[in-house]
């Protein structure tokens, strides 16, 4: 064997530096999905729950405790959820800065959806 007639600290060296680069490898492989998962069940955590607080009414009562500046911090919070709503002339309100095919993309699937809840993903390239 190679190894055998190596000197004994150099030995140890590459049996250290063979498991480091196993675990690394092994760390590079395992973070990006486990990273991936997380963050796409917190996205739909977060839009679940919104949904749920614009179904009970709570979105539409105005908060008494909070300034107004609250309030705007609120709105410009990341994981505010947004809602698009649509009429049966397809007419979408409030007006909304995504591309037009994406809108259309999300009616469809809204009206051919027969379960109460279901995820759906759609990429959005740009801003």
């Amino acid at each position: 064997m190679v190894m055998k007639n190596l000197p004994l600290a150099i030995q140890i060296w590459l049996v250290f530096a063979l498991l480091i680069i196993v675990v690394t490898i092994a760390l590079l492989l395992i973070i990006p999905f486990s990273l991936d998962r997380f963050f796409t069940n917190e996205i739909y955590a977060n839009i679940e729950n919104g949904q749920e607080i614009f179904q009970s009414g709570e979105m539409w009562q105005f908060p008494k405790n909070f300034p107004p500046i609250e309030n705007d911090k609120a709105d410009q919070n990341i994981r505010t959820v947004r809602h698009i709503l649509f009429n049966n002339n397809q007419q979408i309100f409030p007006p909304n800065p995504l591309p037009r095919f994406i809108l259309e993309n999300f009616i469809k699937q809204a009206q051919s959806q027969e379960m109460d809840l279901k995820r759906y993903q759609e990429i959005i390239r740009g801003n």
